[in-house]
């Protein structure tokens, strides 16, 4: 894991080095998932907006990875192709607790501004969701537990439901959006291949728990329209669309992505770095490797 770059780079028999943030985007770019088929306040607007609003995620950046990650905006992860095209003019989520209280009164519960003081009186308590994660994942449970304390101080209590991963993984990539019983959680995306169609198709047209369930006719013929023509201006408006779209209404709250490491002994050399072998589960050997005395 990135996060113990200082203590490997001391051992005097390795070699190790940040890769560039290409490589973190092929294993796993991360995100808050809200599904509002199986918990419907997620439905409203303003609900997102308080969620996304009361994350800190610069404390998760800087706790977690020891400030080895860099936060993005989907649902092309950095360092891809068209991402610097498809976020221009846009500006990763930034903590504002004054304003996710705010949003979350505006949705008709009973908010706390950081001072403590109470916001909509009479609203409604918001109800408790169930958030899903990766319990196999250090990280993913640290993460977890520092978004607990950001939506709590607002007035949202969520219930950690950490899974094994394999189970993780047959919840977040189904298509039960109507009753699962974790419509909120910690999700990553790990290219299939290296290319921005692949996260695009995933995230915005896939309609999975793990995605929110998202599927919105204009964004999916925006998807259909990028991956079907060759000219550049007409992929980068219709990556630019979508991303606009999914930022604006805060489908999902992009969080992170944790930089990749490359690590060898001394006596390694000759090998060529290639963000298609860093995909979770992809290991890649090459016949330019050979060891040096």
């Amino acid at each position: 894991p990135v996060q113990y770059y200082s203590t490997i780079k001391n051992i005097s028999s390795v070699n190790v080095k940040i890769l560039p943030i290409v490589f973190g985007s092929s294993q796993g770019a991360y995100y808050i998932y809200m599904d509002p088929y199986a918990f419907p306040p997620f439905q409203n607007l303003s609900v997102r907006k308080a969620i996304t609003y009361a994350i800190d995620y610069r404390g998760i950046i800087n706790g977690v990875f020891k400030g080895l990650a860099e936060q993005w905006i989907g649902p092309i992860p950095p360092g891809f192709p068209y991402y610097n095209e498809s976020t221009s003019g846009l500006t990763p989520y930034q903590q504002n607790l004054t304003l996710a209280a705010r949003y979350l009164a505006e949705a008709g519960y009973r908010a706390y501004l950081p001072n403590g003081t109470v916001l909509n009186k009479n609203g409604k308590v918001f109800p408790q969701v169930n958030f899903l994660y990766d319990g196999d994942s250090p990280s993913e449970t640290s993460a977890a537990q520092i978004i607990q304390q950001n939506l709590q101080t607002i007035g949202i209590n969520i219930n950690l439901r950490p899974l094994t991963f394999s189970a993780f993984e047959a919840v977040v990539w189904s298509y039960s959006i109507y009753n699962t019983t974790y419509p909120m959680g910690l999700n990553f995306y790990t290219e299939d291949y290296t290319a921005s169609i692949d996260y695009v198709s995933a995230l915005a047209a896939g309609g999975y728990v793990g995605t929110s369930g998202y599927m919105n006719d204009t964004v999916f013929n925006w998807t259909v329209n990028a991956s079907t023509t060759f000219n550049e201006s007409a992929i980068i408006q219709n990556f630019t669309f979508i991303t606009h779209t999914m930022y604006d209404q805060y489908v999902m709250t992009w969080l992170y992505v944790p930089y990749l490491l490359s690590i060898t002994e001394n006596d390694v050399s000759g090998i060529i770095p290639n963000p298609a072998g860093s995909g979770a589960g992809y290991f890649m050997y090459y016949n330019t490797i050979y060891y040096t005395s």
